[in-house]
């Protein structure tokens, strides 16, 4: 269970709205004819920006709703459902480098003394393995905190229109397949996507990077809107950018200086960056997760180097490489990457020191030596 922020005091009367909120759409159901794709969009009131919103449940393992901001948030939505599946450590890379809020109902274990009080304290009782109602929110690099009073306002909102979004299509479910809709973007090729989102009263557009606003389509009443004004309906385009890109500078210098003085090997390296199942950060801060860089020998099995950083620092694997080139006297004849980004990240120093980086579904070496890491740190 990921540890959480305890700072700052609840408002009672924010959080019964959030409860009421959160408890009327899990009696609702909606994941029982709603996917978690495609996503809808709904716009925040205060400041404009679009969180597009994804229903938990049909599979029948997580009950609830996530909302993910902006670009940067579609592109962790994006990689939650990606079409081609990710391993378990690509998923674990990438959403700890994600931008989103939660709602999920949750065993008691995974709500912090603070809300379980709050919930006794406003008349609520929740038993069972998913019966207590969890909120969280993520930032890229840290750990998922509790959300603090501005986000609390939000994510009623957004309970509440996904509500009532799931009330109107549930005669219709296939309407879910018109909410969003990918397209090429002439000028850069990049993949954009209109999705279809929820406006609040007094917004004529949708302001998120990248976004324009489309037909209004039909006017709906939205009984739980605080002020009880209508929403209308309208496209936002969006396109997908990640909060924490990878990019390794090469120093060419360097490089032409190794390439010069040493021999290539007819060895191969594995070489990864990896998610360690440890918390960075100093006491009273919000936790950050941690990332381990490591390179072993394919062939002989032995450690060659190690590092460990947070993900919020900027980490340079060419370094590493460098590095480690420099130890060992030796440049690989290849070196073997599991995580693709990572590998396409790296491809250039590869290819300034003569070699190449190449991505493969499986490092037999490094995974044992990164099991036995996690055993010792604790992991799963």
């Amino acid at each position: 269970m990921a540890k959480t922020s305890s700072k700052g005091k609840l408002d009672p009367d924010l959080w019964r709205l959030l409860l009421d909120a959160a408890l009327e759409f899990a009696e609702l159901a909606p994941w029982r004819w709603l996917w978690d794709a495609p996503a809808f969009g709904v716009q925040d009131p205060v400041s404009g920006e679009v969180f597009f919103c994804s229903v938990l449940g049909r599979n029948g393992e997580v009950f609830g709703l996530l909302a993910f901001p902006g670009a940067e948030g579609f592109w962790t939505y994006m990689q939650m459902g990606r079409a081609e599946p990710l391993s378990s450590i690509e998923f674990e890379a990438r959403i700890a480098c994600g931008r989103y809020l939660s709602f999920d109902l949750g065993s008691r274990d995974e709500v912090s003394p603070e809300e379980r009080a709050l919930y006794r304290d406003l008349g609520f009782s929740f038993r069972g393995k998913q019966a207590w109602p969890v909120f969280r929110s993520a930032e890229p690099g840290y750990f998922p905190t509790r959300l603090n009073e501005q986000q609390v306002r939000l994510f009623t909102t957004l309970l509440r229109q996904a509500t009532f979004l799931a009330q109107e299509t549930r005669e219709q479910p296939a309407a879910q397949d018109r909410w969003m809709m990918e397209r090429e973007d002439p000028g850069s090729g990049a993949a954009t996507y209109r999705v279809m989102t929820l406006i609040p009263p007094g917004r004529a557009r949708v302001p998120s990077a990248g976004s324009q606003h489309g037909p209004k389509g039909v006017s709906s009443q939205d009984p739980r809107g605080e002020d009880d004004g209508r929403w209308t309906r309208g496209w936002a385009q969006v396109s997908p950018r990640a909060p924490l890109p990878l990019h390794f500078p090469v120093d060419q210098a360097r490089a032409q200086k190794l390439r010069k003085y040493l021999r290539q090997a007819a060895t191969a390296w594995e070489m990864d960056l990896w998610p360690l199942p440890i918390q960075l950060g100093e006491r009273g801060t919000p936790p950050r997760h941690a990332f381990a860089a490591l390179c072993v020998d394919r062939d002989n099995g032995l450690a060659l180097n190690a590092e460990v950083s947070a993900a919020t620092e900027v980490f340079n694997m060419t370094d590493f490489l460098f590095t480690t080139v420099e130890r060992t006297r030796a440049i690989p004849g290849r070196i073997m990457v599991h995580r693709r980004d990572v590998a396409a990240a790296l491809a250039p120093a590869a290819e300034a020191l003569g070699t190449k980086a190449v991505a493969t579904r499986s490092l037999r070496v490094l995974s044992k030596f990164y099991e036995s890491l996690e055993d010792r740190l604790g992991g799963p």
